[in-house]
């Protein structure tokens, strides 16, 4: 029988998704996917989703005790909940794309092309110089040939000053060498499915602190773009050059030169800024906000990344007010979390057998040596949770490995701790409450006296339960002790503290993944 959905299936599911956008536990980004997805079924007893892709359908299933609480409450009896896949939805080609720059002078006419790994490298930038210079040039209002057909991909390229080469190292930041793990799969998944071409994650907003990858995720969805899907011209920009360009165009005089600015960008059809919180200023944000709302409008895709999410961006700065914040948050946000110990341990095999590899491609010297698989995982064990750091640790524990070998040793224990401690500083730092107070105090924008005052407002109990029960699970500080540090606070009542937020942490993913970056922030800063 046909599968038909009546109106109070979809007036259900739309109190469904009401009700979840209330729910803590459930978080940002899983709300987006359950946005996604339409009604398909519906019995009187069980209700029927599609979902847009696997990965999304696998994720939901996750939450289907949640979805199932939600539609017993707007409907008052249980309703069997189901997702599957909507076949019409476009697949996910996973391929990696490794970009010269001698080849992307030649992609337009290329059927074809070749990968290139060298050295891995995160640090490489385009010169800020050379593109600011371009993005303000003045160019032909039209590009239309004389039979007025429509203007061809090279020559929307050449016209374009914002279209630039990905410089040898960037075009080595591809999905094949970005080691997924839990902590990042959300923001991988997504950021493949951009890059294919999928609508349903615009704008795309990938958030965590520094060294966790967001950079390699957005230059692996531009170099896939120039490699498969070479029709759409994909413009990359960290904020910094972003605010410099639109200031240098700005600046000038020419009108001219002022409107060919804004038409180049919105000649494009994939805008990535990397470091979005670093945005500032009316006139720059103003801009941007209005060419966000152009590129939307228009079908094309934006793609974001910075250090937090963007309810966060929000909080004591005055450049991102609600209206902008509303539009970063309108797509699908996701969190990149510091690694653990399994995806350090991946992170380290990954990049000593790549080095490895890279060195005897390109016949490196001092690289030959062998480390052994407890000195991996001791390695892992040591390592701190920056990502590019971890890296280098990597090869400075390989060129140890190989000076050991030459002069007849192996390389000890003792050696790979040496050199984690020179990376990372030493394992046994010392974190104090005050340290904590002031790490919290600032993520939520709270003053001490609110913290160690008598106020019971929940915007300021919620901080100190936090500084409490960071207080007990990174000092060595009694309950007593750590009341003294918050106002004076009796046994009982820290301890109650604590309780109250290892419930709220249980019960909520977005307040987990927050303490996770607050812990990040006291043991890193």
């Amino acid at each position: 029988m046909e599968n038909t959905v009546d109106s109070y299936a979809q007036a259900l599911w739309s109190d469904v998704l009401d009700l979840a956008m209330g729910m803590e536990e459930l978080g940002a980004s899983k709300c987006a996917m359950l946005e996604k997805c339409t009604p398909y079924s519906f019995t009187g007893d069980s209700i029927s989703v599609l979902a847009p892709s696997r990965f999304m359908k696998l994720q939901i299933e996750k939450i289907t005790p949640l979805i199932e609480k939600c539609l017993e409450q707007v409907a008052f009896e249980h309703i069997a909940f189901t997702v599957e896949i909507n076949l019409a939805a476009k697949p996910v080609v996973k391929t990696s794309s490794v970009v010269s720059q001698t080849e992307l002078q030649n992609l337009a006419t290329q059927n074809t092309i070749s990968d290139s790994l060298s050295t891995y490298s995160t640090n490489s930038q385009l010169s800020a110089q050379t593109q600011n210079t371009a993005a303000y040039n003045p160019v032909p209002t039209t590009l239309v040939s004389t039979n007025q057909q429509t203007p061809s991909l090279e020559q929307r390229r050449t016209a374009n000053p914002l279209i630039a080469d990905v410089t040898e190292n960037d075009s080595k930041l591809t999905f094949n060498r970005f080691v997924e793990g839990e902590e990042n799969m959300l923001a991988l998944q997504a950021a493949k499915q951009v890059a294919d071409g999928v609508k349903n994650y615009n704008p795309l907003f990938i958030y965590g602190r520094s060294g966790l990858g967001k950079t390699h995720l957005l230059k692996a969805v531009q170099n896939y773009i120039l490699q498969n899907n070479i029709n759409k011209l994909c413009v990359y920009r960290v904020s910094h050059d972003f605010i410099s360009e639109y200031v240098t165009a700005m600046s000038e005089t020419s009108a001219e030169v002022k409107e060919a600015f804004r038409r180049n960008y919105r000649d494009i059809d994939i805008l990535i800024i990397d470091d979005i919180q670093f945005l500032k200023g009316p006139g720059s944000v103003g801009f941007f906000f209005d060419l966000f709302n152009y590129l939307v409008d228009h079908g094309k895709q934006i793609v974001l990344a910075a250090d937090k999410s963007p309810a966060e961006l929000g909080l004591g700065n005055q450049d991102f007010d609600e209206r902008i914040i509303s539009r970063l948050d309108s797509g699908f946000a996701c969190p990149i979390q510091t690694p653990d110990y399994d995806l350090k341990l991946a992170l380290i095999k990954n990049f000593y057998k790549r080095a490895k590899e890279d060195a005897q491609r390109e016949k490196l010297v001092g690289f030959e040596g062998t480390i052994s698989e407890e000195n991996l995982h001791l390695m892992a064990d040591r390592a701190g949770t920056n990502i590019r750091v971890i890296e280098s640790f990597c090869q400075s524990c390989l060129l140890e490995a190989t000076k050991c070998e030459r002069a007849g040793k192996t390389l000890e224990r003792e050696g790979i701790i040496k050199l984690a401690t020179q990376k990372f500083g030493t394992s046994q730092r010392v974190v104090t409450i005050n340290q904590i107070l002031k790490v919290v105090e600032d993520a939520y924008h709270v003053s001490h006296s609110d913290i160690v005052g008598q106020t019971r407002k929940k915007e300021i109990m919620m901080p100190r339960q936090i500084v409490c029960y960071l207080a007990r699970e990174m000092t060595d500080n009694t309950l007593e002790q750590i009341g003294k540090h918050v106002g004076g606070r009796k046994h009982a009542t820290v301890y109650y503290s604590v309780s109250e937020a290892e419930k709220a942490i249980k019960e909520s993913r977005v307040l987990y993944d927050r303490v996770m970056q607050l812990k990040d922030i006291i043991l890193n800063d």
